[in-house]
């Protein structure tokens, strides 16, 4: 490039034109099919699913709430603490391990995590899980 004298030198820069990546194509090609499967207003709701055995009631009478949360105050009343609710959503939890599982030791391990408090943060030991595990069987879900 040859500059004029007196006038500054301007250099253009010769641009490239700019190819669209080789994946955009088989993106595009894939939400285009993507975007006909879809399904057809005419399809007919599948069923219900319905699992065989007992469930686990989420809501006991009252009576069962009753000797639930005594039985865990009478273990130890911190285990019950001022939330019922707390204390029954930990046996539903526990049940639904019960339902899953026959490893008496694994059940134990998992209600000394579920049952521990701010005061007891590693839980109430195996003697107390022992018959935390015979309230919730007895109480939360017989039928297991």
């Amino acid at each position: 490039m040859t500059d004029k004298p007196g006038t500054p030198a301007v250099r253009t820069m010769r641009t490239r034109s700019m190819k669209p990546p080789t994946l955009v194509a088989p993106v595009l090609l894939a939400l285009v099919m993507l975007s006909a499967c879809g399904a057809d207003e005419t399809d007919p709701v599948p069923a219900p699913v319905i699992l065989d055995g007992p469930s686990i009631r989420s809501d006991p009478d009252s009576a069962r709430h009753v000797k639930y949360y005594e039985a865990l105050a009478a273990i130890d009343p911190e285990i019950r603490d001022d939330n019922p609710d707390w204390a029954w959503d930990r046996g539903r939890d526990q049940c639904t391990s019960i339902k899953g599982s026959a490893d008496d030791a694994k059940l134990l391990e998992l209600a000394e995590k579920r049952f521990a408090t701010p005061d007891h943060p590693d839980g109430f030991g195996l003697a107390k899980n022992k018959l935390i595990m015979k309230a919730v069987r007895q109480y939360v879900c017989p039928e297991l």
